[in-house]
This record gives C-alpha cells, structure tokens and sequence, in this order.
C-alpha cells in the first residue's frame, strides 16, 4: 500500500505513523468489544460515519511510531483514504434526511447528508 508516495514500509522504517481505517459491522461486538476497539482508533465510535440502515460503521486507526497497529485492530482489514473513499460513495453509505411535516413532492423534503 503507498501513502502519499511512500510505501508503509518506507513509513515503518523512518519512523512515522500510518493512518489507514477499518469497517465494523456493529452486530458483531458486544459493547465490552467496541468499547475496546473504540480505545484504539482515532475516531471514536459516537462520532464515526455510519452507513444508511446503521450496522456499520468506519473507524480511523493509526499505527504507533513503530509502525504497529494495537493488537485489538490487528485482523480488522485497513483501507486508505481513497479507499474509504470510494466505499462511501456506494449507496449503502448514502444517508437522507427526511424533514417530517413536509409533503412528499414538497421541494426540498429530502436533503443529502454527507
């Protein structure tokens, strides 16, 4: 994988953290597991983008100076920014609001959210 040019070897060696993000299908933890989770990502889980019928959820994690991601995360699968990029302009990552006392054809009655 290459980060701005550089290859996560390159950043391992020198010293300098990666930062990558991992999916979690929320079903499958129980909330002593996402709390641990939480503990070591970036982005923390109240505040992490969900999908549209939120049972997922994307997390930043990022290695320690050494190059190593916490044990915790370890078998979660890591993508890049472009990555997560593309996963979230999938239609299961689009979100609609819908205001509540407008007509259906009212213009404006659904907004996207990004």
């Amino acid at each position: 994988m290459v980060e701005h040019g550089l290859t996560i070897q390159h950043l391992r060696q020198n010293n300098m953290n990666t930062t990558e993000y991992i999916i979690l299908e929320l079903g499958n933890y129980t909330d002593s597991q996402l709390s641990d989770i939480d503990k070591c990502c970036v982005t923390h889980l109240t505040y992490a983008r969900k999908n549209a019928d939120k049972t997922k959820c994307i997390m930043k994690v990022s290695t320690d100076s050494t190059g190593v991601y916490p044990s915790t995360i370890n078998s979660f699968t890591k993508y890049s920014l472009s990555e997560i990029t593309t996963i979230t302009a999938t239609t299961e990552w689009q979100q609609v609001a819908a205001t509540e006392d407008l007509p259906e054809d009212w213009p404006g009655h659904t907004e996207e959210i990004e």
